[in-house]
Parts: C-alpha cells; sequence; structure tokens
C-alpha cells in the first residue's frame, strides 16, 4: 500500500505577510507624523500671523497719520490674504487626511446669513458694489446644520464673488427646496455680476489649484483652492455645488443642502445672551494665555472696550486664581507649558461654581483631534 505525503513550504507567504504588516505600521507612523507636523507648523505659523493682523488692526484704530494709516492697510490686506492662503491649504490637507467629520449644530439660519453678509459688506462697499441677502421666509428660523462647514463653504463663494466683481452686485440667497417631516432641502445660491466663467472652464474650477487661465491668479491672486474646498465641504454634507455662468456676465454657485428642523421652543443657539459682547462690561474676565505678544494684543483689545480682566500667563496660574475668585468669563489658550488648556479646564469646572462658566478657546492648531477635544472640554456643561 502505497502513501502519498504533500508538504507545503509557507515561508515566502509568511515573509509577504510580515513585510505587508511592517509597511502598514510605517504607513500609519509616516500619517501621524505627518499630522502631528502640520499641527505643529499651523499653530507656529498662524500665532504670528494672527498677532501681526491683530496688532496692525489696533495700530489703525489710534488715529494714525494718512501715510501711517496706508501702510497699515497695506500690512493688514497683506496678513490677512496670507492667512486665508495658510488656511485653505491646512484645511485641504485635512480633509485629504481623511480626518474632517461633520459636527451639526443648531443654528439661527437668518441670523446666521445675516451676520456673513455683514463681515464682508466693508469690502464690498469699498469696492462700490451692492451685497444683498435674500432668505426665503419658507425656511424654518431653527436648523440643524454644521454651520462651521457651512459659513467656510459660503464665505469663500462670497470672497470670490467680490474679489471677481468690478461693478453691480454679488447677492446670498436661501429658498426652501421641499420639507419631508423635519427633514428640510435648502437652496443656495451665490451670484454676482462679475467677469464670468467660460463654459469649458466650469468643471475645473473646482479642482485643486485651478484657475480659468494665469492671468487671473496675476490680476485677482488666489490659488484657487477656495472653490476646491467648497466641493469637498459639500460632499462631506451629502451635496453638490454647480455653477451657471457667462463670461462678462457674471456667475451662480448654488447647491441644495439636506438639514434638520429644528423644533426647540424659545431656544437659541451658542452662548446665552447674557455673554454677548453688548453685556461683556458687567463680566469679570480671565484670560490665559503664554505667549507675551498674544496676550498684549488681547490685552489692548479688553483695554479699549474697558471690559474687566485679570491675566495668567499659563494653565497653572489660572487655576490658582479661579480658586481665590470668582470669573464669569474665561479665554483659554490651549497649547500652554506647566497645564496646557484642556487640563486647565478640567480642573476649574471641578471649582464649585465653575461648572457652567463659559470657556472661549484660543488656539491655532489645525489637527482634527484637537477640535474634537477643544469642543468636548470647553463647552458649558
Amino acid at each position: 500500500m502505497r502513501r502519498f505525503a504533500f508538504m507545503r513550504d509557507h515561508t515566502e507567504r509568511m515573509k509577504m505577510e510580515e513585510n505587508l504588516r511592517e509597511a502598514k505600521l510605517a504607513a500609519e507612523q509616516a500619517a501621524r507624523a505627518k499630522e502631528e507636523f502640520l499641527a505643529l507648523m499651523s499653530h507656529e505659523i498662524r500665532t504670528p500671523l494672527n498677532a501681526i493682523v491683530g496688532l496692525s488692526h489696533l495700530m489703525l484704530q489710534n488715529d494714525p497719520s494718512p501715510g501711517q494709516m496706508e501702510n497699515l492697510n497695506a500690512l493688514k490686506y497683506s496678513a490677512e490674504n496670507l492667512q486665508l492662503l495658510i488656511n485653505d491649504i491646512l484645511d485641504l490637507s485635512v480633509i485629504q487626511a481623511g480626518k474632517i467629520t461633520i459636527h451639526p449644530d443648531k443654528v439661527n439660519l437668518r441670523e446666521f446669513l445675516d451676520n456673513i453678509v455683514q463681515f464682508h459688506l466693508p469690502v464690498a462697499t469699498d469696492k462700490g458694489l451692492e451685497l444683498t441677502l435674500e432668505a426665503d421666509r419658507q425656511v424654518p428660523e431653527m436648523i440643524i446644520i454644521d454651520k462651521v462647514k457651512l459659513a467656510q463653504v459660503l464665505n469663500n463663494l462670497l470672497i470670490n464673488a467680490i474679489k471677481f466683481t468690478q461693478k453691480g452686485h454679488v447677492r446670498l440667497k436661501a429658498k426652501l427646496n421641499r420639507k419631508e417631516d423635519q427633514r428640510l432641502w435648502i437652496d443656495f445660491m451665490v451670484e454676482d455680476t462679475g467677469i464670468g466663467i467660460p463654459k469649458d472652464k466650469a468643471e475645473s474650477v473646482f479642482d485643486v489649484f485651478s484657475q480659468v487661465d494665469n492671468s487671473v491668479s496675476r490680476i485677482y491672486g488666489g490659488t484657487g483652492l477656495g472653490l476646491t474646498l467648497c466641493r469637498l465641504f459639500l460632499e462631506k454634507m451629502d451635496s453638490r455645488i454647480e455653477l451657471e455662468s457667462e463670461p462678462g456676465k457674471g456667475s451662480r454657485f448654488f447647491f441644495t443642502l439636506p438639514v434638520q428642523d429644528y423644533t426647540g421652543k424659545g431656544e437659541k443657539p451658542g452662548l446665552s445672551n447674557d455673554i454677548l459682547p453688548g453685556h461683556l462690561k458687567n463680566l469679570k474676565i480671565l484670560l490665559v494665555e503664554d505667549d507675551e505678544i498674544n496676550r498684549m494684543m488681547i490685552r489692548q483689545f479688553l483695554q479699549n472696550r474697558k471690559l474687566d480682566f485679570e491675566e495668567a500667563s499659563n494653565g497653572q496660574e489660572a487655576i490658582i486664581m479661579a480658586k481665590k475668585q470668582m470669573f464669569d468669563l474665561i479665554i483659554m489658550d490651549v497649547r500652554m507649558p506647566v497645564i496646557d488648556g484642556y487640563e486647565a479646564t478640567r480642573r476649574i469646572r471641578k471649582i464649585p461654581g465653575y461648572e457652567n462658566i463659559p470657556v472661549i478657546a484660543l488656539t491655532a492648531d489645525v489637527s482634527q483631534n484637537v477640535r474634537d477635544e477643544k469642543n468636548r472640554d470647553f463647552l458649558m456643561k
């Protein structure tokens, strides 16, 4: 009786699997290193840049001479443009790393849109443009949406519309498309009477670093990242941006966004009315910031508004001061030596009377985990 035995050498397969595991581990480590580097660079670049923007703004409020006014306006304009470029690049990096998430929250849509228009109104007025808001009365007052992402989309669209329009108008429109129970679909549109876009370029303007042509970048500036971010943000929110345009006659960017109707009775989104800017004079404020230049800048803002505040240079000092006296509002930096903003906020929350005190986070960090942790720890309980 014959017997046959078969033997199979698994050495190569096992070696291949080990190589794959090592490659996967190396890729994960590289991704973490890239994210940590991005977070560090965003903080290191944005911190001094924010100081330049803030200090130039403060200097413009101190009655400069006409020559100084021109130089300061140029400085502020240049710093703000650099700030926008850095923000766009960092946002794109976060999206491409797959780190972006949607955080729905309740918002008063009419007030939200009004605030966005008011923010862009001075630039539009300086160019002699009419900037208006047209909001459908059928749209509910309160909805649930990721207001940060929606604001970034609308801000990018309005910045582009104002930039590329020399005369005429820019309009932001919101209209109810349809409603099914608590589910709503709202049409948003930004239209202008600007330079327009040829039909053969209508799709490519949403690609990374794309411009209609090189002359557009030379004349108007920018990298073309704004529309790319709009497309990517809207895709994350189950929407799609579209374009209708004709050279010399303007453009219309529009999208339909699914949102939830909010049925909370009489409740307003965000912080309570007790700490709105008009009521800050009645509050005792604690400013916690380790960077001396940033602290000086914020100090001047608070002093110019004659607000009552005290300062701490790190989280440990803030905890000691909070134990000695009661503050109504805390402005807290995130990255600090000794005790950082997260841990300081957790410990202050445990002090009697501080359970619901508003804590405003200051951070130049773009990383998603910082944003998520900030949302958890700096919200009122």
